[in-house]
């Protein structure tokens, strides 16, 4: 096997490691509206570190590394819905 393969640190998530609380479910929903964490804190009358800190616990919990990756996962496991006008269509379709 090639050495500089072996030398590779390969960084792989970690399986979830339980649901979300309601408030991790909120700063994840927002922060997928494309809401900065001090935009969020304010929404929520709640310090940019508390903010920061629910948004921590949320991607440990889903096993991800950047915000990118949040809201694609909050997206496909359902947390929130997906923005794309056909499933918008889809949702209005269901609710009538």
């Amino acid at each position: 096997m090639d050495s500089s393969v072996n030398s590779l640190h390969v960084i792989r998530p970690r399986a979830a490691e339980g649901p979300l609380s309601p408030r991790e479910v909120e700063i994840v929903t927002w922060l997928a509206q494309g809401k900065q964490v001090q935009d969020v804190a304010t929404i929520l009358s709640i310090s940019a570190h508390t903010s920061a800190t629910h948004l921590a616990n949320a991607m440990r919990k889903l096993g991800i590394c950047n915000r990118a990756e949040l809201t694609y996962e909050a997206i496909r496991l359902g947390i929130v819905p997906c923005p794309c006008r056909e499933c918008a269509a889809d949702r209005l379709e269901v609710a009538a």
